[in-house]
């Protein structure tokens, strides 16, 4: 995972009924910048959001994009709450120009067909993903 040094990376878990979530990635935001910005270079230096949220129960298509859109959503959220602007607009940043985010569960058995916010599965991966950037957002904020 690129954009910080080495040891810098976050992870956080989250539980909802039967379903365990776990994130892991690294947060780096020297090129935010807010959803709608314009295009373009950033002149200061590498800096992006990589996640990977993996989900103990099997999901189908429909369910994984579900999963996927919260795990957006809630990476959104973490930056927003950090007061982080875009380098180019000066607006509230929701992300940086090169985010990376990921779902993965287990191959196999039964899969969940919706994994939105009023299902356990949408619960877990949406709080385990949303911790780990909040807390990413604190600590590159802080250094």
């Amino acid at each position: 995972m690129t954009s910080r040094r080495f040891g810098k990376y976050v992870e956080a878990e989250a539980s909802e009924e039967e379903v365990q979530a776990w994130a892991v990635g690294t947060v780096g935001l020297s090129n935010s910048l807010r959803v709608g910005d314009t295009t373009g270079p950033l002149r200061d230096g590498p800096g992006t959001i990589n996640l990977l949220v993996c989900c103990s129960v099997g999901l189908t298509v429909e369910g994984a994009l579900e999963a996927l859109a919260l795990v957006s959503e809630a990476k959104a959220a973490a930056v927003l709450e950090g007061g982080v602007l875009s380098r180019r607009s000066g607006e509230p940043a929701t992300g940086t120009g090169t985010d990376y985010l990921a779902v993965a569960w287990p191959v196999g058995g039964s899969r969940e067909e919706y994994a939105g916010k009023h299902t356990a599965v949408g619960a877990a991966v949406g709080r385990a993903a949303l911790e780990a950037v909040r807390e990413g957002v604190r600590v590159w904020t802080a250094e």
